[in-house]
C-alpha cells in the first residue's frame, strides 16, 4: 500500500518530483525542463505519471536520481504535447520501469 501518490502539480520550469506527487504535468513553453526524480531507495513500487502538455519544441527531460535508470537510459525524453510517461520504482528499489509511454 501507499505507492500510488494521488497528487497533482503543474509546473512551467524544471522541477524535483517527491514521493507525494502521483502526477506532474509540465508546461515547457518557456524553455526545455527537467523532471528530476527522487531516489529510488526506499520506494519500491511507486507510481508516477509525467506529461508534456504544451505544443513547443521544447522539451521535457525525466532523469533518474544520481545513475538510477529509467527503462534502459538514464534520461528519458517527451518531446511532443501530450507525450507522457508512467513509471515505476522496480522492486529493488534501484531504478525505474517504464510502464507506459504515451
Amino acid at each position: 500500500t501507499g505507492n500510488l501518490a494521488t497528487g497533482i502539480a503543474a509546473k512551467t520550469a524544471s522541477y524535483t518530483v517527491t514521493t507525494n506527487d502521483g502526477t506532474v504535468e509540465f508546461d515547457a513553453t518557456s524553455g526545455a525542463a527537467t523532471a528530476s526524480l527522487f531516489a529510488c531507495s526506499g520506494n519500491a513500487g511507486k507510481i508516477l505519471c509525467i506529461v508534456k502538455t504544451d505544443s513547443s519544441a521544447n522539451a521535457v527531460t525525466v532523469d533518474g536520481n544520481a545513475s538510477e535508470l529509467v527503462g534502459v537510459a538514464t534520461t528519458i525524453s517527451l518531446a511532443s504535447q501530450g507525450s507522457a510517461c508512467i513509471i515505476q520504482v522496480n522492486t529493488a528499489g534501484t531504478g525505474w520501469l517504464i510502464l507506459a509511454r504515451i
